[in-house]
């Protein structure tokens, strides 16, 4: 499977409006790193998630590539909050941000919940020694609690965590 990922800006301005990184409508994928201090822009800091998902791909036969991406890409496998090696580990942010019409393209987003999705990846990790994990970080209210789902299935917003696979649900926007 290949996925393909477009880099926008947190601030990307079009001649309509300016689109603020906690305003796409649904979980993105941290290419950058996240800094929530740099988040409050003169006001209060939004309430947010974060749902880092580690998987165990499969260790004979694993064909994991990944190509240059503008210089984000680092010599560990690192681009901002994600890992890209012989395993992968994709961090999510959502926010109950409502969704900026600003962008002039296309775009999908993991669904912020279980209603209204347009389709949806599914990921089959190892089978066997397994050691898939998902770290979920909320903020409210300028108070972080993490914690960690491993070998249980839950979903958390368009994350569906299997004990041994993942689903993630995505919603278009034009």
């Amino acid at each position: 499977m290949d996925w393909s990922f477009c880099l926008v800006p947190g601030h990307y301005k079009t001649s309509y409006s300016q689109v603020k990184i906690y305003h796409y409508g649904g979980g993105v994928l941290l290419l950058t790193t996240f800094r929530p201090t740099e988040m409050i822009l003169g006001g209060p800091l939004e309430d947010f998630d974060i749902v880092y998902r580690y998987h165990d791909d499969e260790d004979h036969g694993n064909r994991n590539a990944i190509t240059e991406i503008g210089g984000l890409l680092n010599s560990g496998g690192w681009v901002g909050e994600c890992y890209f090696g012989g395993n992968t580990g994709l961090a999510w942010r959502f926010s109950e941000g409502s969704r900026n019409f600003g962008l002039p393209f296309k775009y999908g987003v993991l669904t912020n919940d279980s209603s209204g999705y347009d389709g949806y990846i599914s990921i089959d990790d190892e089978n066997g020694g397994n050691i898939n994990y998902a770290n979920i970080h909320t903020h409210r209210s300028s108070v972080m609690e993490s914690r960690m789902v491993k070998g249980r299935k839950e979903r958390f917003r368009g994350v569906v965590i299997w004990d041994t696979n993942t689903d993630y649900y995505i919603k278009w926007y034009n």
